[in-house]
Order: structure tokens, then C-alpha cells, then sequence
């Protein structure tokens, strides 16, 4: 019944829907999805740390009972650059059986001479996610607008509708009053059934 309405303005309506669509949560949650992508594509080109732990055996030839176990550490930070190459910088550290430590920096750069050089190769994946970001935003922005159009278009057509119902009750009440108003002229005489 007209009791159970709850009155709401346009905006309110707009961000119920907008907050209820289940479309449009849809696609903001692929444009974050789409956004981490590009992330994790950019960050095979940041700079990185990467510990490593290693033990090696070393037998001396025609000695069988001649072996060196060693146990080393190493802390390398490496870059690659969007051409290809990859530099890295990292200390080292050796401890041999005897008890004796071997420090040193190891520095190393490669270069790729045939697959892995060029900008557009490994540009690729950041680019293609870059794309596909772009992409689903226009899509985000779409849906939210269509959602937005769809919503006041509803809400102007509940309020035409009131309108309409409004204007039919003038008239049920009018048509009622000459309904009333022929038959007390039938009963007067002054006009027939």
C-alpha cells in the first residue's frame, strides 16, 4: 500500500544502484584485477634482491680421500633494463672446511643477442596490460553510465506514472459526478435512461 513507500531523491536512487549493481561491482573488481597485472608486468623491471645459499663438494684428482666441502652465501641485486640486459651487483661470501672465509663482489651484466633483445619484446607484457587496463576501464565507465541513464529513466517514469494515476482519479471523479448528476435529472424528468 501507499503506506510501505519510502520516499528517496534521484541521487539517492542513482547510488543505490550503482552501489547494488551487480555488473558494475563485476567490472571494478576486473579493473583491479587488471591493474595488478600491470603491476606484476612493471615489476619484472624493478630492482630486486635475490639471496642465495650454496655447498659444494671439491675432490682432488687421484685422491679419494681428499675432499673440500664448501658452504657460501650470496646476496645479488639485479635490474633489467627494457632492451634486455641484466645487471647485477652482489657479495659473496665462502667457508670452507678449514674454517676459511672468501669474500668477494661478483658483478655480471647480460646481454641477450638474439630472443630477449628489444624494447618491444620485452615491452610486450607491460604494453599488452596497459591495453587490456585501458580497456576495462572504458568498460567500467560504460556500465556505470548505462547504470546511471537506466536509473533516472526509471525513477522519471515512476513519476510519470503518479501522474497518470493522479489524473485518472480526477476523471474517475468527475465521471462519477455526472453519473450523479444524469440520474438526478432522470429522476426529474429532465433526461432519459
Amino acid at each position: 500500500g501507499v503506506e510501505d513507500t519510502i520516499p528517496i531523491t534521484l541521487n539517492q536512487a542513482i547510488s543505490i544502484a550503482l552501489g547494488a549493481n551487480r555488473n558494475i561491482i563485476f567490472s571494478a573488481n576486473t579493473v583491479t584485477n587488471s591493474e595488478l597485472s600491470l603491476e606484476a608486468a612493471k615489476s619484472e623491471f624493478g630492482v630486486k634482491f635475490v639471496p642465495t645459499v650454496g655447498t659444494s663438494v671439491v675432490s682432488h684428482a687421484g685422491s679419494d680421500s681428499d675432499t673440500e666441502s664448501n658452504v657460501s652465501a650470496e646476496g645479488v641485486v639485479e635490474k633489467k633494463f627494457t632492451f634486455g640486459p641484466k645487471g647485477s651487483v652482489g657479495p659473496r661470501v665462502v667457508k670452507s672446511d678449514s674454517g676459511e672465509y672468501t669474500t668477494g663482489i661478483g658483478v655480471s651484466l647480460n646481454i641477450p643477442l638474439i630472443k630477449g633483445f628489444g624494447r618491444e619484446y620485452n615491452l610486450n607484457r607491460v604494453d599488452t596490460s596497459n591495453h587490456n587496463l585501458k580497456n576495462v576501464r572504458h568498460s567500467y565507465y560504460l556500465q556505470r553510465d548505462r547504470t546511471v541513464v537506466d536509473t533516472v529513466s526509471a525513477v522519471y517514469d515512476i513519476v510519470y506514472q503518479q501522474h497518470l494515476e493522479k489524473l485518472y482519479e480526477t476523471q474517475v471523479e468527475m465521471y462519477q459526478g455526472h453519473e450523479k448528476t444524469a440520474l438526478i435529472m432522470e429522476k426529474a424528468g429532465l433526461a432519459s435512461s
